[in-house]
């Protein structure tokens, strides 16, 4: 048994991940790819890219929105949507500490808390895919989400952000 995403295109001084969801062999396999150019933002900038990679919370027709909100100033939030399976545009944001609001429009789906997340990162990234990923099981017990997220930088760091925990 094998699954394939086709059309995936790997570009120099690009980030390209490939997203995969459900189960081969049943039927309910689906993939894409989402890239972004690694182009560096204006010095102490961040640059983010939504990603909607939570098959199962919205469907291959959904769209989640993805709100960046600066801990010292609430009001001047940054929201950017992301259809299933696309690879959205990216936006430039300011360098700060970013609580990340995920909502399918209507419901507030995920929260990484009120502590924020540092943009740029500590290690120097500042090239962003923020992608919403369906959350297993036992996380959506434990943290009450049925999505998690992603945060993965240019400098190859991965980092699991759950809900509420930052």
């Amino acid at each position: 048994m094998t699954f394939t995403v086709d059309n995936v295109s790997i570009d120099h001084n690009h980030v390209t991940t490939v997203f995969a969801a459900g189960q081969i062999g049943n039927g309910s396999e689906t993939g894409f790819a989402a890239e972004e150019a690694l182009n560096a933002p204006t010095n102490g900038q961040a640059v983010v890219q939504p990603v909607n990679a939570a098959l199962q919370a919205t469907g291959k027709s959904g769209s989640l929105t993805f709100r960046f909100v600066p801990t010292s100033n609430p009001s001047s939030a940054t929201s950017l949507t992301a259809q299933y399976g696309t690879s959205p545009a990216s936006t430039a944001l300011t360098g700060g500490t970013y609580e990340i609001i995920v909502s399918d429009g209507t419901t507030t789906l995920f929260d990484s808390g009120p502590q924020g997340i540092a943009l740029p990162s500590s290690n120097g990234g500042n090239v962003f895919q923020v992608a919403a990923i369906d959350a297993g099981s036992s996380n959506q017990s434990k943290y009450g989400s049925s999505i998690a997220v992603l945060l993965m930088d240019d400098k190859g760091q991965n980092t699991p952000l759950y809900n509420l925990q930052h």
